[in-house]
């Protein structure tokens, strides 16, 4: 889970047919082979085991990849991406444009993280930094409760097989957790050359009201620009259980 050639899943946990469907996943997400390449394997898995794959099946095309990874994330415990419109820099025309950007929300992954992890554990605090831990105890006191306290975190790293772009990422941790200390759940990548001032203002915005919601315990009813929800959101329309919890950390490489 947190080295880059681990495994988010037990092997040896799954049957062989989940455990076929787990590795063709991994090898779409870490695009060791090409979605189109993939489509292919499935297609002749299901011709040899007609029972296994039957819903990955299907001619390859230019949409393939994107069939895929849509259909071996449907039962994922994650929610969507929330898609928004950035301001975005546009390198061939040398202008700021609006672009629909997806990211995941700080507040709907805590959720996960707790519905799903041990919550004594994930409210932790022993590897946090003294002054860390001195902020999370006066929000606490604002609050009047326990809180979870979690860390933004930017990085950025190379890509393309020449290095050639850089991508730009804002993660979440949780720094009170040191079993997981390196624990960064990605919140948002994008292409360095696309990123402008006007960028990171509006993913901040959204930041800000994500972390509102955790602050609050309250589930939002509307978007963060206070429009209704899209179709897209339709998993977000119902009210969700929330943990309180609250920004303690702000940190870049």
């Amino acid at each position: 889970m947190l080295s880059k050639r681990g495994r988010s899943y037990d092997p040896s946990s799954l049957s062989a047919s989940q455990r076929l469907r787990q590795n063709l996943a991994d090898l779409l997400a870490r695009n060791e082979l090409s979605g189109n390449r993939i489509g292919e394997v499935v297609n002749d898995i299901h011709r040899v085991a007609p029972s296994e794959l039957r819903d990955l099946t299907g001619p390859a095309g230019p949409n393939t990849a994107r069939k895929l990874r849509r259909r071996f994330m449907k039962r994922s415990a994650w929610m969507p991406d929330y898609v928004s419109e950035l301001r975005t820099w546009n390198p061939r025309t040398k202008r700021v444009v609006r672009e629909k950007v997806p990211m995941q929300l700080i507040h709907e992954v805590v959720a996960v993280l707790l519905k799903y992890g041990f919550k004594d554990k994930l409210l932790a605090t022993d590897n946090m930094d003294p002054l860390t831990l001195e902020h999370l105890r006066h929000c606490e006191l604002q609050a009047a409760c326990k809180l979870l306290g979690v860390s933004l975190w930017g990085d950025g790293a190379p890509t393309q097989w020449d290095r050639g772009e850089t991508i730009d990422v804002m993660s979440l941790s949780l720094p009170g957790i040191g079993e997981f200390k390196n624990l960064r759940i990605p919140l948002i990548v994008l292409p360095h050359s696309r990123v402008c001032a006007e960028t990171w203002e509006d993913v901040f915005a959204i930041s800000k009201w994500a972390l509102t919601v955790l602050a609050t315990g309250l589930w939002p009813i509307a978007r963060h620009d206070g429009s209704p929800w899209l179709q897209s959101d339709r998993c977000r329309v119902s009210a969700g259980p929330l943990f309180r919890g609250g920004l303690v950390e702000v940190r870049r490489d």
